[in-house]
């Protein structure tokens, strides 16, 4: 993964935060793949070819995802019994969809517990018209905040220097 990035954020405003509708991190996740690798010692599932992930109304494309999950009757350091899924990490052009909104990027991380998905890699977000470009998105599901960071220095697409760029088209009244 990439390192921390210390350069400019931006944190988009509920105007463009990705929309609260269908988002519901209580639902199951239904994974579905060409190819499923188990390997129970690790307890995790490797899933790779044409991955699609769905929860509700949630949606996460990439080429592989590696799912990490707890056995039931698993103690967490917490001292609750642990179930399901914890943690997907997924790599080879992610792309991440809500009922408004798009996202995409190299490598992306939901944190099932956290209700969290970080998403890095030349990402690009956009709802209807509007485009955001950077290095980094962190998006909180159950607030629908949302930061995007620049990642600093030059971008891999070249001629941004590393900096967050914003497209906003007006909308009409």
């Amino acid at each position: 993964m990439a390192k921390f990035f210390a350069s400019i954020v931006i944190v988009l405003w509920a105007s463009f935060a990705m929309a609260q509708t269908g988002i519901d991190s209580e639902k199951p996740i239904e994974i579905s793949a060409d190819q499923l690798e188990v390997q129970q010692e690790n307890q995790l599932a490797v899933f790779s070819g044409n991955v699609v992930a769905v929860q509700g109304g949630i949606t996460m494309k990439s080429a592989r995802m590696l799912v990490y999950y707890s056995n039931s009757g698993s103690k967490e350091s917490s001292g609750g019994m642990a179930q399901g899924i914890r943690q997907i990490v997924a790599d080879g052009g992610v792309f991440f969809t809500s009922a408004t909104e798009t996202a995409r990027g190299q490598q992306a991380t939901y944190d099932v517990n956290g209700e969290q998905i970080t998403m890095t890699g030349d990402v690009v977000l956009t709802r209807e018209q509007n485009v955001l470009k950077g290095q980094k998105l962190v998006y909180n599901l159950k607030t629908g905040r949302s930061v995007l960071g620049s990642g600093g220095g030059s971008t891999t697409t070249g001629g941004g220097g590393g900096r967050v760029k914003g497209l906003f088209v007006p909308g009409k009244n």
